[in-house]
C-alpha cells in the first residue's frame, strides 16, 4: 500500500508539471484489496471487478498519453522535457497498475491456500 502510494503521489507530480499531460486522466483512486486469508469469495470478487476497472481506466489514460505525446514535434522548442515527462508518467502508470496486480494475486493465492 505504501508502495502504492509513493507511485501515485509520483504520477500526481509528473501531471502537474506538464499542462498537455494534465488533460489525460490519470486513475488515482487505486482498487481496495481484501486480506485473502479471511476475505469472503464475494470480496475477492468485487476486487477482482475493480482491479479490472482500475486496470480499464489506466489503459484509458496511457491511450491519452500516447495521443498527446504524438501531437508533439520532438525538434520543437521544450518538447524534449515534455517528451521526458510523458515517459515518467507512462512508467508510473504501468508501475502502479503492477503493484495493484501484484497486491490482488497475492490475495488471491492466499484465498485459494485456505
Amino acid at each position: 500500500m505504501t508502495k502504492r502510494l509513493s507511485i501515485l503521489t509520483a504520477i500526481l507530480l509528473t501531471l502537474t508539471s506538464q499542462a498537455s499531460i494534465a488533460e489525460c486522466i490519470a486513475p488515482t483512486n487505486t482498487p481496495i484489496i481484501p486480506d485473502g486469508h479471511v476475505a469472503s469469495q464475494d470480496e475477492l470478487i468485487a476486487a477482482q471487478n475493480a482491479v479490472k476497472a482500475f486496470q480499464e481506466r489506466n489503459l484509458s489514460f496511457l491511450l491519452c498519453l500516447d495521443e498527446q505525446r504524438a501531437a508533439l514535434t520532438p525538434e520543437a522548442e521544450g518538447n524534449e522535457e515534455k517528451m521526458a515527462a510523458f515517459k515518467q508518467a507512462e512508467d508510473d502508470a504501468i508501475e502502479l497498475e503492477k503493484s495493484v496486480a501484484n497486491e490482488f494475486n497475492t490475495a488471491r493465492k492466499a484465498f485459494m491456500a485456505r
